[in-house]
């Protein structure tokens, strides 16, 4: 596949998520926005804690990716080993920091999953709608720096590609 056809379909997936993340933003308004709107600071406080859930687990999956790569370094005949090593600790201890911060965040979400429950009036069907909207807004967002990681990545090798070919 030649870089330009990958940036192409690269940007056509973030375009795919990007009308994902709307329709779910739709799908959450048109289900929750009437009972939510009585209730204000539950609203601020559920887009603050989704925001820094989102931004947990996009940390999380770019240090997995990180790893990886120091991985497969290792796997291969590399040079700096001992620098490689020293790199995988600190991504392994950044990893340690984030599931302190999971564990304080999932205190929060179960505060705030008892709240928007006693504000959907304890019904069960809308408590599953809510899940799903929050776990595909999460999942959507973390797929949506993925591929921006990955576009900027095949861009700048386009670009790299052009300036040699000149």
């Amino acid at each position: 596949m030649s870089m330009s056809r990958k940036v192409s379909i690269l940007d056509e997936e973030r375009n795919n998520i990007d009308e994902e993340l709307e329709a779910n933003e739709e799908f959450k308004k048109s289900t929750f926005a009437v009972v939510l709107e009585q209730k204000p600071f539950l609203v601020k406080r559920i887009d603050c804690h989704l925001n820094q859930s989102m931004q947990m687990a996009a940390l999380e999956a770019r240090l997995r990716d990180q790893v990886e790569k120091i991985d497969q370094a290792l796997a291969g005949n590399t040079d700096e080993p001992e620098f490689l090593s020293m790199r995988r600790k600190r991504l392994q201890d950044q990893f340690n920091d984030i599931a302190f911060l999971k564990s304080a965040s999932d205190k929060r979400e179960e505060d705030i999953s008892r709240e928007v429950e006693k504000a959907l009036g304890n019904d069960i069907t809308l408590m599953e709608q809510w899940r799903y909207y929050k776990e595909t807004l999460i999942k959507l967002n973390v797929e949506k720096r993925q591929i921006a990681d990955r576009l900027n990545v095949a861009k700048s090798q386009l670009k790299s590609l052009e300036n040699l070919s000149i």
